[in-house]
Protein backbone atom coordinates (compact mmCIF):
# COMPACT_ATOMS: atom_id res chain seq x y z
CA UNK A 1 0.00 0.00 0.00
CA UNK A 2 1.48 3.52 -0.56
CA UNK A 3 -0.53 7.20 -0.81
CA UNK A 4 -0.24 7.20 -5.05
CA UNK A 5 -3.07 4.49 -5.16
CA UNK A 6 -5.38 7.27 -3.89
CA UNK A 7 -4.66 9.69 -6.58
CA UNK A 8 -7.80 8.69 -7.53
CA UNK A 9 -9.86 10.58 -5.50
CA UNK A 10 -8.06 13.98 -5.56
CA UNK A 11 -10.91 16.35 -6.45
CA UNK A 12 -14.17 14.04 -5.92
CA UNK A 13 -16.96 15.43 -4.16
CA UNK A 14 -17.56 14.86 -0.22
CA UNK A 15 -20.44 12.24 -1.57
CA UNK A 16 -17.63 10.49 -3.16
CA UNK A 17 -15.55 10.35 0.24
CA UNK A 18 -18.86 9.50 1.92
CA UNK A 19 -18.99 6.50 -0.10
CA UNK A 20 -15.33 5.45 0.02
CA UNK A 21 -15.79 5.37 3.91
CA UNK A 22 -19.42 3.60 3.67
CA UNK A 23 -17.97 0.40 1.36
CA UNK A 24 -15.18 -0.43 4.34
CA UNK A 25 -17.61 -0.65 7.14
CA UNK A 26 -17.85 -4.51 8.05
CA UNK A 27 -21.51 -3.95 9.05
CA UNK A 28 -22.40 -2.56 5.36
CA UNK A 29 -20.15 -5.39 3.72
CA UNK A 30 -22.26 -8.08 5.59
CA UNK A 31 -25.81 -6.31 4.82
CA UNK A 32 -24.81 -6.37 1.26
CA UNK A 33 -23.74 -9.99 1.38
CA UNK A 34 -27.15 -10.57 2.62
CA UNK A 35 -28.66 -8.65 -0.37
CA UNK A 36 -26.97 -10.36 -2.96
CA UNK A 37 -29.83 -12.80 -4.71
CA UNK A 38 -30.29 -11.06 -7.96
CA UNK A 39 -32.79 -8.26 -6.35
CA UNK A 40 -31.44 -5.58 -9.00
CA UNK A 41 -30.81 -6.01 -12.67
CA UNK A 42 -29.01 -4.05 -14.99
CA UNK A 43 -29.60 -3.13 -18.71
CA UNK A 44 -27.25 -0.77 -21.31
CA UNK A 45 -29.57 1.14 -23.92
CA UNK A 46 -27.66 1.94 -27.18
CA UNK A 47 -26.72 5.60 -25.92
CA UNK A 48 -24.76 4.29 -23.13
CA UNK A 49 -27.46 5.20 -20.72
CA UNK A 50 -27.39 2.28 -17.48
CA UNK A 51 -30.77 1.60 -16.60
CA UNK A 52 -30.69 -0.46 -13.06
CA UNK A 53 -34.13 -1.63 -11.78
CA UNK A 54 -35.41 -3.26 -8.42
CA UNK A 55 -37.76 -6.05 -8.00
CA UNK A 56 -38.30 -5.66 -4.07
CA UNK A 57 -37.43 -3.07 -1.86
CA UNK A 58 -34.32 -3.14 0.44
CA UNK A 59 -34.62 -1.16 3.52
CA UNK A 60 -32.19 -1.95 5.06
CA UNK A 61 -30.22 0.09 2.74
CA UNK A 62 -31.84 3.34 4.11
CA UNK A 63 -30.10 2.35 7.24
CA UNK A 64 -26.73 3.37 5.28
CA UNK A 65 -28.19 6.28 3.51
CA UNK A 66 -28.63 4.29 0.08
CA UNK A 67 -31.07 3.76 -1.97
CA UNK A 68 -29.87 0.31 -2.41
CA UNK A 69 -27.00 -2.00 -2.25
CA UNK A 70 -24.06 -1.45 -4.34
CA UNK A 71 -21.05 -3.74 -4.17
CA UNK A 72 -18.27 -2.17 -1.63
CA UNK A 73 -15.33 -3.25 -4.16
CA UNK A 74 -16.50 -0.93 -6.50
CA UNK A 75 -14.68 2.87 -6.35
CA UNK A 76 -16.39 6.00 -6.11
CA UNK A 77 -15.19 6.31 -10.00
CA UNK A 78 -17.68 3.60 -11.02
CA UNK A 79 -19.79 3.06 -8.48
CA UNK A 80 -23.72 3.61 -9.11
CA UNK A 81 -24.12 5.40 -5.69
CA UNK A 82 -28.25 6.67 -5.33
CA UNK A 83 -27.85 8.35 -2.14
CA UNK A 84 -31.58 8.77 -0.78
CA UNK A 85 -32.74 12.21 0.16
CA UNK A 86 -32.29 12.04 3.75
CA UNK A 87 -28.96 11.40 3.72
CA UNK A 88 -27.55 13.64 0.97
CA UNK A 89 -30.07 16.77 1.02
CA UNK A 90 -28.63 18.19 -2.75
CA UNK A 91 -30.78 14.67 -3.56
CA UNK A 92 -33.51 17.14 -5.39
CA UNK A 93 -36.91 15.71 -6.19
CA UNK A 94 -38.30 17.02 -9.46
CA UNK A 95 -42.41 16.28 -10.70
CA UNK A 96 -42.09 14.85 -14.66
CA UNK A 97 -44.68 15.42 -16.80
CA UNK A 98 -45.21 14.36 -20.48
CA UNK A 99 -45.99 17.14 -23.07
CA UNK A 100 -48.74 16.64 -25.49
CA UNK A 101 -47.21 16.24 -29.43
CA UNK A 102 -48.89 19.41 -30.09
CA UNK A 103 -47.15 21.19 -27.67
CA UNK A 104 -43.89 20.11 -28.04
CA UNK A 105 -42.59 22.59 -30.68
CA UNK A 106 -44.16 25.36 -28.75
CA UNK A 107 -42.27 24.55 -25.88
CA UNK A 108 -39.49 22.61 -26.60
CA UNK A 109 -36.61 25.22 -25.11
CA UNK A 110 -38.07 24.69 -21.78
CA UNK A 111 -38.21 20.79 -21.91
CA UNK A 112 -35.72 18.49 -20.56
CA UNK A 113 -34.65 15.18 -22.89
CA UNK A 114 -31.98 12.12 -21.72
CA UNK A 115 -30.83 11.72 -24.92
CA UNK A 116 -29.53 15.67 -25.17
CA UNK A 117 -26.76 14.84 -22.18
CA UNK A 118 -23.80 13.37 -23.30
CA UNK A 119 -22.00 12.61 -19.82
CA UNK A 120 -22.71 9.61 -17.72
CA UNK A 121 -26.00 8.78 -16.72
CA UNK A 122 -27.74 6.06 -15.10
CA UNK A 123 -31.54 5.81 -14.29
CA UNK A 124 -33.01 3.75 -11.34
CA UNK A 125 -36.26 2.36 -11.22
CA UNK A 126 -37.21 1.83 -7.77
CA UNK A 127 -39.46 -1.41 -6.88
CA UNK A 128 -42.70 0.80 -6.84
CA UNK A 129 -41.86 2.49 -10.43
CA UNK A 130 -40.05 5.29 -8.52
CA UNK A 131 -37.54 6.93 -10.23
CA UNK A 132 -34.08 8.28 -9.45
CA UNK A 133 -31.48 10.00 -12.45
CA UNK A 134 -27.79 10.33 -11.88
CA UNK A 135 -25.62 11.76 -13.88
CA UNK A 136 -21.97 12.21 -14.05
CA UNK A 137 -19.72 14.55 -15.00
CA UNK A 138 -15.50 15.84 -13.78
CA UNK A 139 -16.15 13.24 -11.08
CA UNK A 140 -18.88 14.82 -9.91
CA UNK A 141 -22.86 13.52 -10.15
CA UNK A 142 -25.81 15.19 -9.69
CA UNK A 143 -28.68 12.88 -8.49
CA UNK A 144 -32.60 13.86 -8.88
CA UNK A 145 -36.24 11.98 -7.37
CA UNK A 146 -38.22 11.63 -10.23
CA UNK A 147 -41.85 11.24 -9.82
CA UNK A 148 -44.90 11.49 -12.00
CA UNK A 149 -44.48 10.52 -15.97
CA UNK A 150 -41.31 8.66 -16.90
CA UNK A 151 -38.14 10.58 -18.27
CA UNK A 152 -37.68 7.97 -20.94
CA UNK A 153 -40.84 9.06 -23.28
CA UNK A 154 -38.35 11.42 -24.18
CA UNK A 155 -39.30 15.58 -24.25
CA UNK A 156 -40.77 15.98 -20.54
CA UNK A 157 -41.44 19.06 -18.46
CA UNK A 158 -39.61 18.92 -15.13
CA UNK A 159 -41.10 20.81 -12.51
CA UNK A 160 -39.27 21.57 -9.00
CA UNK A 161 -40.62 20.28 -6.10
CA UNK A 162 -39.52 21.62 -2.24
CA UNK A 163 -40.84 19.29 0.35
CA UNK A 164 -39.15 21.06 3.08
CA UNK A 165 -36.90 24.69 3.70
CA UNK A 166 -34.08 23.12 5.52
CA UNK A 167 -31.80 22.50 3.06
CA UNK A 168 -33.18 24.34 -0.03
CA UNK A 169 -29.51 25.90 -0.88
CA UNK A 170 -28.43 22.92 -1.55
CA UNK A 171 -31.72 21.76 -3.93
CA UNK A 172 -31.08 25.22 -5.70
CA UNK A 173 -27.67 24.22 -6.41
CA UNK A 174 -28.22 20.91 -7.67
CA UNK A 175 -30.55 22.23 -10.29
CA UNK A 176 -28.85 25.21 -11.03
CA UNK A 177 -25.43 22.49 -11.78
CA UNK A 178 -28.23 20.24 -13.85
CA UNK A 179 -28.83 23.06 -16.24
CA UNK A 180 -25.26 23.80 -16.80
CA UNK A 181 -24.68 20.58 -17.28
CA UNK A 182 -27.69 20.21 -19.52
CA UNK A 183 -26.78 23.26 -21.79
CA UNK A 184 -23.62 21.73 -21.96
CA UNK A 185 -21.34 23.92 -19.87
CA UNK A 186 -18.84 21.12 -18.31
CA UNK A 187 -16.07 22.56 -15.75
CA UNK A 188 -12.74 21.74 -16.97
CA UNK A 189 -10.69 19.79 -14.78
CA UNK A 190 -8.00 21.77 -12.90
CA UNK A 191 -4.43 21.05 -14.82
CA UNK A 192 -2.16 19.40 -12.09
CA UNK A 193 -4.75 19.07 -9.37
CA UNK A 194 -3.55 19.41 -6.02
CA UNK A 195 -4.98 17.78 -2.82
CA UNK A 196 -7.01 20.59 -0.87
CA UNK A 197 -6.26 20.50 3.02
CA UNK A 198 -9.75 19.13 3.62
CA UNK A 199 -9.37 16.27 0.99
CA UNK A 200 -5.79 15.47 2.30
CA UNK A 201 -7.52 15.19 5.67
CA UNK A 202 -9.55 13.12 4.64
CA UNK A 203 -7.26 11.04 2.23
CA UNK A 204 -4.65 10.61 4.99
CA UNK A 205 -8.04 9.39 7.67
CA UNK A 206 -8.87 6.56 5.07
CA UNK A 207 -5.26 5.39 4.55
CA UNK A 208 -5.10 5.40 8.67
CA UNK A 209 -8.26 3.40 8.27
CA UNK A 210 -7.09 1.05 5.31
CA UNK A 211 -4.22 0.09 7.64
CA UNK A 212 -5.44 -0.78 10.78
CA UNK A 213 -8.13 -2.96 9.07
CA UNK A 214 -5.66 -5.11 7.62
CA UNK A 215 -3.86 -5.13 10.83
CA UNK A 216 -1.30 -2.23 10.33
CA UNK A 217 0.09 0.03 13.30
CA UNK A 218 -0.04 3.53 13.86
CA UNK A 219 3.68 3.30 12.27
CA UNK A 220 2.61 1.60 9.36
CA UNK A 221 0.24 4.39 8.73
CA UNK A 222 2.75 6.97 9.25
CA UNK A 223 5.08 5.34 6.32
CA UNK A 224 2.36 4.96 3.47
CA UNK A 225 1.19 8.85 4.40
CA UNK A 226 4.95 9.88 4.36
CA UNK A 227 6.99 7.52 2.45
CA UNK A 228 9.02 4.51 4.24
CA UNK A 229 12.30 6.86 4.96
CA UNK A 230 10.61 10.14 5.99
CA UNK A 231 7.68 8.11 7.29
CA UNK A 232 9.71 6.42 10.13
CA UNK A 233 12.28 9.45 10.69
CA UNK A 234 8.73 11.43 12.12
CA UNK A 235 7.07 8.67 13.67
CA UNK A 236 10.67 8.62 15.97
CA UNK A 237 10.06 12.19 16.52
CA UNK A 238 10.50 13.25 20.42
CA UNK A 239 8.03 15.16 20.01
CA UNK A 240 5.36 12.63 19.30
CA UNK A 241 3.68 14.84 16.84
CA UNK A 242 3.21 12.16 14.48
CA UNK A 243 2.38 9.44 16.50
CA UNK A 244 -0.17 11.74 17.98
CA UNK A 245 -1.87 12.69 13.97
CA UNK A 246 -1.98 8.68 13.39
CA UNK A 247 -3.67 8.18 16.62
CA UNK A 248 -6.50 10.96 15.34
CA UNK A 249 -6.61 10.07 12.31
CA UNK A 250 -7.39 6.42 13.02
CA UNK A 251 -9.93 7.56 15.17
CA UNK A 252 -11.17 9.96 12.87
CA UNK A 253 -11.22 7.00 9.73
CA UNK A 254 -12.92 4.90 12.15
CA UNK A 255 -16.04 7.33 13.49
CA UNK A 256 -16.20 8.09 8.95
CA UNK A 257 -16.82 4.42 8.52
CA UNK A 258 -19.01 3.89 11.08
CA UNK A 259 -21.55 6.16 10.14
CA UNK A 260 -19.88 9.45 10.35
CA UNK A 261 -19.63 9.28 6.37
CA UNK A 262 -23.39 10.71 6.43
CA UNK A 263 -22.22 14.08 7.76
CA UNK A 264 -19.41 14.88 5.24
CA UNK A 265 -22.85 15.35 3.03
CA UNK A 266 -24.70 17.79 5.51
CA UNK A 267 -22.70 21.09 5.56
CA UNK A 268 -25.20 21.46 8.75
CA UNK A 269 -23.88 19.14 10.68
CA UNK A 270 -19.77 18.60 9.12
CA UNK A 271 -19.12 21.98 9.26
CA UNK A 272 -18.30 22.87 5.82
CA UNK A 273 -14.47 23.35 5.02
CA UNK A 274 -14.27 22.09 1.47
CA UNK A 275 -14.40 23.48 -1.91
CA UNK A 276 -15.90 20.54 -3.42
CA UNK A 277 -19.80 20.06 -3.31
CA UNK A 278 -21.26 16.99 -1.59
CA UNK A 279 -22.81 15.65 -4.47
Amino acid sequence: MNADEYAYLKNVTLGSWAWEFARRWPQYEDAHADHRDGALTRTKQSCGMEILELSRPEPDAARFGLSFFVSPRRTCLDAPIFWTEEANHRVTTVDVRAVERSLTDRCLEGLFNLSRLTCRRSLFIDHDGAQHLRIVYCKRSIQLRCEGDSLLLGDVDLRFMLRFFGPVDAKIETLRRLKMVYDGFLPEQPAGPQWTSTALGLRDALIALDVHLEGGSHRDAAIVIYGETDGIERYKSPDESVRNRMRRLRKKGLALMQGGYLDLMNPARSGGGSLIPAG
